[in-house]
């Protein structure tokens, strides 16, 4: 079974994204796990009538300490459903930099990390690269970046925004679109390359 690990800051889009993501991956067997960082999760209602099995996991972010027993243990459930694909929303505050670590543990023997896609807000990029640390962590895991909302701004910007994403990530694929729409052969771009950070961390703010 494949999982695909979608990250992205507060607003750039996930949840729409991860719609459409399901929608285009119909005809598979899916379970989908949300993560949000306050205390009760909202995507997980608004993914319910997609059919789709959705767990939670709210009250901090499911690569930090605080919360990774209850995702491991979450992972195995939903790995012992044998579905075709997992898809991982992680929080919007979250530093993903481990994922390959907690997914190499033989537990998870019969999952594929398939690899991480990144969604930005187009407008809002310059302002939260500059200032919210975590979103160059997001970015550093994901080789598919989406540059989601890109109708509210203009050519320049787009080009200025991707420069960036690929100062950071150089063999990133950075890919223009709204409202979260996308490819299903963009899923190859998402492929993963390289290592990570260390297995355990225990804050995802600063």
């Amino acid at each position: 079974m494949k999982l695909y690990l979608i990250t992205g800051f507060l607003g750039a889009g996930k949840t729409t994204f991860l719609k459409k993501m399901i929608s285009a991956l119909k005809g598979n067997k899916l379970a989908v796990i949300v993560n949000e960082f306050g205390k009760e999760g909202m995507d997980g209602e608004l993914l319910r009538p997609l059919q789709v099995a959705v767990s939670e996991i709210a009250g901090g972010s499911v690569f930090c300490s605080c919360r990774l027993d209850q995702f491991e243990a979450e992972l195995e459930k939903v790995q012992a459903m044998q579905p075709d694909i997992i898809l991982v929303e992680a929080s919007g505050l979250s530093d993903p930099g481990n994922v390959e670590k907690i997914l190499g543990n033989p537990v998870f023997s019969e999952i594929e990390y398939t690899g991480s896609i990144c969604i930005v807000d187009a407008e809002k990029f310059k302002k939260v690269f500059a200032t919210v640390r975590v979103c160059k962590k997001q970015l550093s895991v994901s080789r598919l970046v989406l540059v989601n909302k890109a109708d509210l701004v203009d050519e320049d910007m787009i080009a200025e925004v991707k420069e960036t994403i690929l100062q950071t990530v150089p063999d990133a694929k950075v890919r223009p679109t709204t409202y979260g729409e996308f490819k299903l052969e963009w899923l190859a771009d998402a492929a993963i390359t390289g290592s990570s950070e260390p297995a355990y961390q225990t804050r995802d703010i600063g």
